[in-house]
Formats: structure tokens, sequence, C-alpha cells
């Protein structure tokens, strides 16, 4: 009998066991693949903010970022820099396998290339079947089960939680290049529809090339890499492209009688870039303060879990529904609408805004600035512009909504 089993060993899953551990609870993780950390669709990228709030590995550190170069549809440049580093490279495998090791260390028990096919809930336990070698059944109890699976819902519908309201998809891929290349940034639907394209060098003469986009990924991505890597070696077809959907939007019930959501899994992600590690150790650090209430008091009903729900959403959702509302209206601009806000970006003192305001990891404040800052130039805005007073009731409406979680009393979690 465990207190807590995981389901899914990647970064947050990872970072929730080891705490947990940390305070005595006995922890089992369960994940798919066969190593941790393996083939993971990822730039990579890591605020600042989350090295410094979760002590997080610096080990696994590849590089630091300062500054970026933004490419418009049309191909103009700009180059920004950052007044300090604001995130690092991370080396995915490394930096998943030292959550592991510390998770390891402080007693947690992690089983690698075990399918989880089925989750079971009485009165009293939880009961987890995964299969092994694809026919051996191995069953794990726990009064507590924690889904960290990403951006897989299978039992969500069964443990009575909700499901992600919708999905972009990323796609990348990995480059050997010997020349030396800035962080980069492409904008622009003729490169990615809805979403942007980015080129992350690594060391080791190495380049991350990839995606964010509302529709399928690999054709865009076959057209960046045959464009701006013309000299590359072995250049992938389209069908050897992995991509991945990505959960956008609160998926509420994330809780329900001894089970918990965390991560992408809860929709614990950041809607205008798709990045999930951070919210999802926010997540991650506000469930365990609930578990360990809950094995305290013995209380493993829905009523004390509605507290995780509440709590998360109250520190996440403004950031999240204001992200969607943005990146949505953003997949509404044209090619020339966005060649024509960077003309504006680059005269009229946006970037000074964005050195001021900027946080890698909380993009409402800057969203709601810019807005305001573009508002004084409708002279040179897009025309699609004209409906930006309409864009800024619905940006202040999201920012100011409330979690849509009935408030209960419940002693404080210190």
């Amino acid at each position: 009998m465990n207190d807590v089993v995981i389901v899914g060993g990647g970064p947050v899953g990872l970072y929730l066991a080891g705490s947990l551990a940390e305070s005595g609870v006995k922890v089992v993780v369960l994940e798919r693949k066969k190593e941790i950390g393996k083939e993971v669709i990822c730039t990579g990228i890591i605020g600042r903010e989350a090295f410094e709030k979760f002590q997080l590995p610096s080990q696994a550190i590849d590089s630091s970022i300062q500054k970026v170069e933004l490419v418009s549809p049309g191909g103009d440049r700009i180059f920004y820099t950052h007044p300090h580093p604001f995130a690092y490279v991370v080396d995915r495998v490394a930096f998943d396998q030292l959550l592991a090791a510390r998770a390891q260390a402080r007693g947690v028990e992690i089983i690698s290339g075990i399918e989880v096919v089925d989750i079971r809930r009485s009165a009293h336990i939880i009961e987890v079947t995964g299969r092994e070698n694809d026919h051996l059944n191995r069953f794990y109890k726990a009064k507590i089960c924690v889904l960290a699976t990403g951006n897989s819902f299978r039992f969500h519908h069964q443990l009575g939680l909700g499901l992600p309201q919708e999905f972009v998809f990323g796609g990348q891929v990995e480059l050997h290049d010997d020349e030396k290349h800035l962080h980069r940034l492409w904008f622009g639907k003729a490169h990615a529809p809805g979403g942007f394209a980015w080129q992350i060098p690594l060391k080791r003469k190495k380049l991350k090339v990839g995606l964010l986009s509302s529709t399928d990924t690999r054709p865009y991505l076959v057209r960046i890499l045959k464009k701006y890597y013309p000299l590359g070696k072995q250049l992938p077809l389209v069908h050897e492209i992995s991509q991945k959907a990505i959960t956008q939007g609160i998926v509420s019930p994330s809780f329900s009688d001894r089970v918990l959501a965390v991560g992408e899994a809860a929709g614990q992600v950041k809607t205008t870039t798709g990045g999930g590690i951070f919210y999802g150790l926010l997540g991650a650090r506000i469930a365990e303060k609930i578990i360990k209430q809950a094995l305290i008091t013995n209380s493993f009903q829905e009523s004390h879990f509605s507290i995780y729900e509440y709590e998360w959403r109250r520190r996440l959702e403004k950031e999240i529904r204001l992200g969607l509302t943005m990146r949505k209206f953003y997949s509404l601009l044209d090619d020339e609408d966005v060649s024509r806000l960077f003309e504006i970006a680059r005269d009229n003192g946006v970037f000074p805004l964005v050195q001021q305001k900027g946080n890698f990891d909380w993009h409402s404040q800057l969203i709601l600035n810019l807005i305001r800052h573009l508002s004084h130039h409708p002279r040179h805005l897009p025309p699609i512009f004209q409906i930006s007073w309409e864009v800024w009731k619905k940006a202040k409406k999201e920012f100011q909504k409330k979690p849509d979680v009935t408030e209960i009393p419940f002693t404080k979690v210190d």
C-alpha cells in the first residue's frame, strides 16, 4: 500500500513525487516510457523564476537567453536584448533524469516501461493496473492517485474529471549545424498559422527548430527547414517530423474523490506559448499541500480536493484565459497585419515597455500594457485593430474574472 501513486514521470510528476517523499509520504511513480526524459517534444526553455522558486537542477542548463532575433512574415528582423538573462535552455533528458534521481534519493519508487491500463476507485482505496511487456499486469494500491499524464486524458472521464477546451500543435526537429546561431522567433501565417516558429541553438553544434500552430505543424516546419537551412544534411521529410497536441484552457474539474490532475492534465499550460513546466510546478506545489493535509486528516473526499482546484485557478486562471483570448485574436491577423505590428514595435517604444513589464512566465500585465500602448497609435494599426477596443474590453474582462469554482470554507493549508 502506497500513500500516493503518480501516473506519469514527466517534470511535474517527478517534482511532486520528490516533494511529497521529502515529508515522509510513500510515493510510487509509473512511467510509460522505458527511460525517463526520452522522446520529448519540447523547446527545453524554462524561465529564471522557475529555477529560483523550485530549486530545479542547474546541472541540466545548456545556455541562457538574453538576446532574441524576431523575424516578420516579410523577413524584416528586430533584435531584442533584455536587461538580463530571462530564461535557460535545458537538456530535457538530463533535466528529467536529475529530477528522477532527486525523487529516488528521497525514497520515491519509479517504475518505467509500464503502461497504466486501468484505474479503479473504491471508498477506501485506489487501485492502478499497469501492463508491462504488453502482457503482464501489475497492481498498485494507494490512498490517492495523481494524474500527471500530460496531454493524455484517457482516464479523466472515467474518474469524473473534465476535458480540455481545445488543443494547439507543436512540432520540432533537432539539427546539426556548424554555424553559430542566435535564438530566433518567426511570426506570421506563412511560418506558423496561429502561432510562431523558433530556432534554439544548443551546445555541441546543434539546433532545435520547431513551431507552435493551430494546425498541422509538419508542412510548415519542412518549409522553414528548406528555406533557412538549405545546407543541412538529411533534412527530415514531412512524415518524419513528430508533433504533439498541447492542451489549451482550463480542465475542470481537476479533482474527484482520491484523485487530482496536475500539469497539462489539468490545463496548467501557458496559452500564449504552450509552455507547461512552470505552471505545472505551481500546480504541483499546491497539490502537495492538499495531499499532505488529506493524509494527515484522513480526508479523501471530493469536497477536500476541491480546495486544490480553487487554489490553483485563483493563481493561474486569469493568465490562462487572457492568454487564450489574445492568441485567438493573433490568429485573426494576416501577414500584412503582423508586418505592420513589427513596424510599430520598431518605432513606437514597444521594446522599452517589454523591458519594463516583460516576464517570461507571467504575460497578462505585459499584454494589457501593450494593448493600452498600441491604442495610442490608432492611425498606424492594421485595419483589424478597428476592433481593438472590443479586444481591450474582452481582455480586461478575462483578467478580472474570478475562478468559476464554488467557494467553500476550508482550513488554511500552511
